[in-house]
């Protein structure tokens, strides 16, 4: 099975999956938790520019939720749109995709990229 390799860990968040729990632990108390939020708009940069602001951010979602994350942000490998059909790896596991969900989209457009493999 093909997995996104965990590309910027070390760089941008910690590698070692204890110091990146510490770290997100510390970003996460005394944020106001699960005001139920639908959606959200998180930052995207490196944890020691934006980890508190995207903290912040999160914990507007209850902590019951279970439901799909659906993650838009750019892309960094020039593509105008895509979605991933592979699981992603990162130091605390594997977050597994809803290809269900991907397919429904529809029939990819001529700039839509079905990412399979390491796009």
């Amino acid at each position: 099975m093909k997995i996104r390799a965990c590309a910027v860990a070390g760089m941008f968040y910690p590698r070692d999956p204890d110091h990146l729990e510490q770290l997100l632990e510390k970003f996460s108390q005394q944020k106001e938790a699960g005001t139920d939020a639908r959606g959200i708009v998180s930052p995207h940069a490196g944890y020691v520019y934006s980890g508190d602001v995207a903290a912040y951010a999160f914990g507007a979602l209850s902590p019951s939720f279970s439901g799909t994350f659906i993650v838009i942000g750019p892309s960094h490998r020039g593509h105008q749109t895509c979605v991933s059909a592979i699981p992603w790896e990162t130091p605390l596991g594997i977050v597994e995709i809803d290809e269900a969900l991907a397919l429904a989209l529809g029939e990819p457009p001529n700039n839509f990229v079905y990412i399979r493999d390491d796009d």
